[in-house]
């Protein structure tokens, strides 16, 4: 946990050194992105609290489901939209939004990764019909 929590504070220096954008932090830090795209996100418009994000990670390690890191990081947003002067309705919504674009972008992985694997397993299928035709006729011309 610490050594995530040092990282995150050598990323947060890098945006604000650097002066980077989200996708410039993605090419330069993409698992960390990948795993905290929340917290990145409001670390390019310079909101990060260490404090904060220790808690984050103490709470996700309580929790190892994939989904549910997301909906702790939209907690995260919440209270630092709320420590950096945002109304806690102001702070709720964005953080309700964040979550809710996040959710949309693993709904739609998640469907084209059903829709491969179907593809895939049609090739199979299609494969072991070829594999089965050619062994008939093999056999059929040992007959002859």
């Amino acid at each position: 946990m610490n050594n995530i929590l040092y990282y995150a504070n050598k990323v947060y220096y890098d945006i604000i050194e650097k002066n980077l954008t989200y996708e410039k932090v993605f090419d330069l830090h993409t698992e960390f992105v990948q795993a905290y795209p929340l917290v990145v996100k409001y670390m390019c418009i310079r909101l990060y609290n260490s404090v904060l994000f220790s808690n984050l990670l103490e709470e996700t390690n309580k929790q190892t489901i994939y989904e549910s890191t997301f909906k702790k990081q939209a907690v995260y947003v919440k209270k630092l939209l709320c420590l950096s002067g945002y109304s806690k309705i102001t702070a709720k919504k964005q953080s309700e939004q964040d979550l809710s674009d996040i959710e949309i972008q693993i709904n739609s992985i998640k469907k084209i990764e059903k829709n491969e694997k179907r593809k895939i397993e049609q090739e199979k299928y299609q494969n072991k019909q070829e594999i089965r035709k050619e062994f008939i006729e093999f056999i059929k011309k040992l007959d002859n």
